[in-house]
């Protein structure tokens, strides 16, 4: 059925419990020929991404689904792209591997859950420009302003971590005060 709609797009949570994800992400790449997202679950094998990007995963997208990451993940499909976007991001001493689901700051990995991961490669998108408040509730809380306050409490998560990774270093997200958040330079 997937292989004669031509608009289809399947995303397959990493936690399937009915059959290996990667061997689904396989299958339905291959025999239907539809694009699959790989929808990233709080907890991550190690090499999961890469393997399921590596067996035909079209991009991924954090959970759970909101309207605003899935049009984020179809972004490049829209625009005809026959592969994904750049993969890696590099911000001075902060390397984030998209493909991967790895972020690296002066070589240290640091780990994120899918949500602080989609938000740090949001801000380093909008590198060296400012990302404002707003823009973030629109993109990751849907436009709800009651959610302001979970990406707040995600960024400083994100910049304590980074923070941790490199001690004695300047903060590597930068808050203008009232207005959003930049990541420096």
């Amino acid at each position: 059925m997937l292989a004669h709609e031509p608009d289809s797009i399947v995303v397959a949570p990493t936690d399937m419990t009915d059959m290996p994800v990667l061997d689904f992400i396989e299958i339905v790449s291959d025999l239907a020929h539809a694009p699959v997202l790989m929808g990233l679950t709080a907890t991550l094998p190690e090499g999961l991404v890469a393997e399921g990007l590596s067996r035909g995963a079209a991009g991924l997208v954090a959970l759970p689904l909101t309207p605003s990451r899935l049009s984020s993940a179809l972004g490049p499909m829209r625009r005809g792209h026959d592969h994904p976007p750049d993969l890696e991001l590099t911000c001075g001493r902060l390397v984030l591997n998209a493909a991967e689901h790895r972020v690296l700051v002066r070589g240290v990995e640091v780990f994120f859950s899918p949500k602080e991961f989609e938000v740090l490669q949001f801000l380093m998108l909008g590198f060296p420009k400012l990302v404002s408040l707003d823009e973030l509730v629109r993109h990751f809380a849907d436009g709800d302003a009651e959610f302001a306050i979970r990406v707040r409490i995600t960024v400083y998560r994100i910049r304590t971590k980074l923070a941790l990774a490199a001690p004695g270093f300047p903060p590597i997200i930068e808050t203008i005060r009232g207005i959003g958040y930049r990541i420096a330079g």
